[in-house]
């Protein structure tokens, strides 16, 4: 088990059957990637493409959380961030 600092969270990777796993913990604590979504997931969940995701994150500001390649999006602050844009899910 070794532990990283990764954008002030505490990153800790364990090895187990299927590689590493990355746990992140976030500086007030609790998990960081908790109750979360893939980009995948997400398109699915709303009916629209990765592609346009991917537009949104970069060029709206789409909130995610991002460790290395890995990305995920809580539904919660999806929805919250559609509705202040005054966009219907």
């Amino acid at each position: 088990m070794k532990h990283h600092k990764i954008n002030n969270a505490q990153v800790t990777c364990i090895e187990g059957q299927r590689g590493l796993s990355h746990l992140a913990h976030s500086p007030q604590g609790g998990l960081l990637f908790e109750n979360c979504i893939t980009k995948k997931e997400l398109a699915l969940h709303l009916k629209i493409s990765e592609g346009l995701i991917t537009k949104l994150m970069y060029e709206d500001g789409l909130p995610h959380l991002k460790l290395g390649r890995a990305v995920r999006f809580q539904l919660n602050g999806v929805y919250s961030w559609f509705q202040q844009k005054g966009m219907k899910l």
